[in-house]
């Protein structure tokens, strides 16, 4: 559990790093819990609203239970200027609702204990909205952990980790960024439950993120078990997560709200990670490994030089004398994928 001293100074810093803006203010603070074999067990939070009255009985914050596997270890409290503040839990079908005990005063700070999921998302083909163990770390949606405010037109939201007692070398990463320190998105309190959250020994193909390079915009995240692996693509509008253990085994995001140019590629991943599978196993040798996916990139039904009629003919002759599984030499020179993008 983080030390009352560390959410003092977070709170504090908080107020002073969030831009004056006439609208609420909504930080959460992640501090991840281990056990003594430094192996990730859960996760402490810690939410703090500024800007926003709450009427007594009117609703604090909700948790969803569409998806299930949200697992609180204390009962809820709340805090604000004039101390505790009595909260008042209802339950429907939707989820869970901590309500008021009386009417708000000054700043909201909302702590509350998660654990991770016992079940095993990687032997199951539902879609993985829960906050789930591998390789010590935890790995999740927002749906399976985070408490949300009432819907406002706008938060200035941030988010930051507190790793001050995490194992050497932990790393965590949010959809909008990697990095202990505060986040900053302006937006509705859905952004919060609209996100994966990783931490743990992570790996990436760069040691972190460079500002004004293209580390900071693509990018791939594992643990250190390369058999199964965690993808975590960086892009301008945000982060896709993916395991590849199973093609379709994504973490849940909600209906997508990616551009139609986008998502071609978020789809064509998973063809490219079941490829993988097989090489990383020795099955093919790597000369297949790379013929095929040059093909699929070629090939792939909504690749956007589809929409390119006078070159499609050309393409997809070109895709047709690819290498097979049974010729896997490499493709012959001028026959790059580069030159056709």
């Amino acid at each position: 559990m983080a030390s009352s001293l560390n959410l003092y100074v977070w709170a504090k810093i908080s107020a002073l790093v969030i831009p004056k803006l006439e609208i609420p203010k909504l930080s959460v603070l992640i501090t991840p819990q281990f056990d003594q074999h430094d192996n990730a067990t859960g996760l402490q939070m810690m939410l703090l609203i500024r800007g926003s009255d709450v009427e007594e009985e009117e609703l604090l914050v909700e948790v969803s239970s569409l998806f299930g596997g949200f697992s609180f270890e204390d009962r809820p409290s709340a805090f604000d200027e004039e101390g505790i503040l009595p909260v008042v839990m209802s339950s429907s079908k939707a989820g869970v609702s901590w309500n008021a005990g009386r009417k708000t005063l000054g700043d909201l700070m909302i702590p509350y204990s998660v654990s991770a999921s016992s079940s095993d998302q990687f032997k199951s083909d539902s879609p993985i909205v829960r906050l789930h163990r591998d390789q010590g770390g935890l790995l999740g949606s927002g749906f399976a952990f985070m408490a949300s405010p009432p819907p406002a037109d706008a938060y200035q939201i941030s988010v930051a980790w507190d790793l001050s007692r995490a194992p050497k070398k932990t790393r965590e990463v949010w959809t909008y960024r990697e990095g202990p320190w505060s986040i900053f998105q302006n937006g509705p309190a859905s952004i919060l439950r609209d996100s994966v959250y990783m931490v743990g020994q992570i790996h990436s193909n760069s040691p972190a993120p460079t500002d004004g390079g293209v580390s900071g915009y693509y990018g791939y995240y594992c643990y250190a078990n390369s058999s199964r692996q965690h993808l975590h693509r960086l892009t301008a509008i945000g982060v896709s997560f993916a395991t590849v253990g199973i093609r379709n085994a994504l973490i849940w995001l909600g209906p997508s709200s990616m551009d139609l140019k986008v998502d071609w590629l978020y789809e064509g991943i998973r063809d490219c990670q079941s490829i993988y599978m097989p090489f990383g196993h020795s099955s093919h040798s790597g000369s297949y490994d790379q013929a095929t996916i040059n093909m699929l990139c070629i090939k792939y039904y909504t690749n956007p030089l589809t929409q390119r009629n006078s070159e499609l003919p050309n393409i997809m002759t070109l895709a047709t004398r690819m290498p097979t599984q049974e010729n896997t030499s490499p493709p012959e020179p001028g026959h790059s994928l580069s030159e056709l993008s």
